[in-house]
């Protein structure tokens, strides 16, 4: 550090304890950065709080959570995802889902559609899979693609379907 600089330190004093920074008003605390110190930079973690919410994480092996706590990827995050200036801040994501403005490629960094899927290995199969879980009769899993005709009359141009059928009397 040069002379120039300020810095403000928080001396935890030992590995098990905690840094804490607390925003207050009235005595009363706002937000936090804690800290948590520990022997190895695995187990070191970063925690920023937002009023009585824990928001962000960081790992000292550089994963992130935005509400989770124990981040497994390098990004984990928990709740709804908006991409794009036309969702993010105006519209909600599915919960526990993305909502994604513009073109979305998988194994491609150029889609060319609002979807491409590349795998982009000679004599490898690309497959999109749908499964349904259910095993009840009648249960199903299936493809359907629409589309809207110059009156936007949405129709439906084909459908893939399977269907679990009883294979005592045939009924679905």
């Amino acid at each position: 550090d040069s002379p120039a600089q300020a810095v403000l330190e928080v001396d935890a004093n030992s590995t098990s304890d905690d840094s804490i920074l607390r925003f207050q008003a009235n005595q009363v605390t706002k937000g936090s950065i804690l800290y948590n110190h520990n022997p190895t930079s695995a187990q070191e973690k970063m925690e920023f709080r937002v009023g009585a919410n824990d928001i962000l994480f960081i790992k000292g092996e550089g994963k992130v959570g935005i509400g989770a706590t124990d981040p497994k990827s390098i990004l984990d995050v928990e709740g709804g995802v908006a991409i794009g200036s036309a969702y993010s801040g105006t519209t909600a994501a599915p919960a526990q889902g993305l909502i994604v403005e513009g073109q979305v490629g998988i194994g491609t960094s150029a889609p060319q559609d609002q979807l491409e899927i590349d795998k982009n290995q000679t004599g490898q199969f690309t497959a999109i899979r749908i499964t349904n879980e259910g095993d009840a009769i009648g249960t199903s899993a299936g493809l359907r693609m629409f589309s809207d005709d110059s009156a936007f009359n949405e129709f439906e141009m084909a459908r893939v379907e399977a269907r679990l059928i009883d294979t005592a009397d045939g009924a679905e």
